[in-house]
């Protein structure tokens, strides 16, 4: 091959030109394929820092799990449970007037030295000290019968 010519000069010559052309394109794809592959790799990385540094506190928490408190406490019964600080009804969370008195009754009844509660809510005019769970969804207290939680109206019996 002559210096000053592009074009070989005899077809041995032509021949190792074309391999030498060959060998230079491969080395030059896979030169750009692996640059490619590393920029690729470069962006996805700069992608994962630039959204972690961006994101803002609420948004991170919005991402964690949040487990109800009923299903981290121990379990009371009918789907009441308690923690060191709460009781609860299922994930709700119960105001309990007196917490060392607390107790489970049954059919989803539970009470407390001065309220009772169906259902995780406060059952109104139960009076806490007397209030008995009866059977299913009925309950009474020393005055009142309560049935689903609610205070049912007094009948009279007719003579």
């Amino acid at each position: 091959m002559h210096l000053h010519s592009a074009v070989p000069c005899n077809d041995v010559c032509f021949k190792m030109w074309m391999k030498c052309c060959v060998c230079r394109q491969i080395l030059l794809i896979l030169k750009e394929d692996i640059i490619i592959v590393f920029m690729k790799k470069y962006v996805l990385l700069f992608f994962c820092v630039y959204s972690l540094a961006s994101c803002d506190d609420d948004r991170q928490t919005d991402r964690l799990i949040k487990v109800p408190p009923a299903l981290i406490g121990k379990a009371i019964g009918d789907g009441y449970s308690r923690d060191s600080l709460h009781y609860y009804y299922h994930a709700d969370t119960m105001d309990v007037a007196q917490s060392s008195t607390f107790k489970v009754l049954g059919g989803v009844y539970a009470k407390d030295g001065y309220s009772a509660y169906y259902k995780g809510k406060e059952v109104q005019g139960a009076q806490g000290f007397s209030f008995r769970w009866v059977a299913g969804d009925t309950a009474e207290d020393a005055t009142d019968v309560y049935v689903e939680g609610q205070q049912q109206p007094f009948k009279s019996e007719k003579k």
